[in-house]
């Protein structure tokens, strides 16, 4: 039986800025970073199962080569966060493969492109994934229903 799960990450106290320079007027607030994200740490208890996603909280991205980085890899090179010039937040959505989250530390980190003249913010991210659920594997289907939670199981004929 499986569970969902999810981590929150924030990036700096406001955000964080990614650019050759510095631009206070445009990111106020945010601390600048240059080419990467600090790196952020999240914990998975469980085993974790097939893919996932993360969706990552941005501002005034022009380019579509930035990556999201998960331990250390990026997740689709190149095409993680999409382009679309706004100076309101966007919440870009990248796929993560199986078998690249694992049980206990992973790391995410947004890249700038190599040699890209863009400039924009990240400031928030969440990772969702799938993982095995022990407590309910190892209880019978009727002390789960009288717990009052869903089955996964197929009752059996009778």
């Amino acid at each position: 039986m499986t569970k969902s799960d999810f981590a929150i990450v924030s990036f700096g106290d406001f955000g964080e800025q990614l650019g050759a320079r510095r631009e206070v007027d445009r990111f106020r607030g945010t601390t600048f970073v240059g080419d990467q994200s600090s790196l952020q740490e999240f914990a998975i208890d469980g085993l974790p199962l097939g893919r996932g996603y993360v969706l990552v909280q941005t501002a005034e991205i022009e380019a579509f080569d930035h990556d999201v980085l998960l331990n250390g890899e990026p997740l689709n090179a190149g095409v993680d966060l999409p382009a679309g010039k706004s100076a309101t937040f966007q919440t870009p959505m990248a796929l993560i493969g199986e078998r690249r989250l694992r049980r206990g530390k992973n790391t995410l980190q947004i890249r700038r492109g190599a040699g890209s003249e863009d400039s924009f913010a990240v400031y928030s991210a969440v990772v969702h994934w799938r993982e095995r659920d022990p407590l309910r594997a190892l209880l019978n289907p009727a002390v789960i229903k009288l717990l009052g939670q869903p089955v996964d199981e197929e009752p059996e004929p009778g």
